[in-house]
């Protein structure tokens, strides 16, 4: 039988949202999807905890094979902003929040025990992060108007803090 908690709260029309394979013990909160925000939820896995608050209109977020004990966190994604976090893996811990109009940021294959934080991503910037493997620990915060960053094949132990670039 499956578990699953879903609370949709202030859902506004135009709203598209596909939840596929939610398994057992999934934890997922869509609060406040404005008109015409796109989430694509999938395979999500046995202790999942996903939250989207405030996704505002045009933004497009796709969560595909989100395995046990991955904790991803998306708020305050502004119109135009799009986020795809694929494969992310047993203990995986990602946080996305206050991205700003026309960012966008692609987290793809993170493996167990990768950390990802990004905070106040204002407009223009984008982030690509890719193939980061087991401990690897990468932190964004305070990207500035028009900062671009790409993170690809770090290996394992890696350590990327990218703090208050202007």
């Amino acid at each position: 039988m499956f578990i699953i908690n879903a609370l949709e709260g202030q859902m506004f029309e135009g709203v598209n949202v596909h939840r596929e394979k939610l398994i057992k013990g999934a934890n997922v909160h869509l609060e406040k999807l404005i008109e015409g925000a796109n989430v694509h939820l999938e395979k999500l896995i046995k202790g999942a905890n996903v939250h989207l608050e405030k996704l505002i209109e045009g933004a497009n977020v796709r969560l595909e094979k989100l395995i046990k004990g991955a904790n991803v966190r998306l708020e305050k994604l502004i119109e135009g902003a799009n986020v795809h976090l694929e494969k992310l893996i047993e203990g995986a811990n990602v946080r996305l929040e206050k991205l700003i109009e026309g960012a966008n940021v692609r987290l793809e294959k993170l493996i167990k025990g990768a950390n990802v934080r990004l905070e106040k991503l204002i407009k223009g910037a984008n982030v690509h992060l890719e193939k980061l493997i087991e401990g690897a620990n990468v932190r964004l915060e305070n990207l500035s108007e028009g900062a671009n960053v790409h993170l690809e094949n770090l290996n394992e132990e890696a350590d990327v803090r990218l703090v208050l670039i202007s």
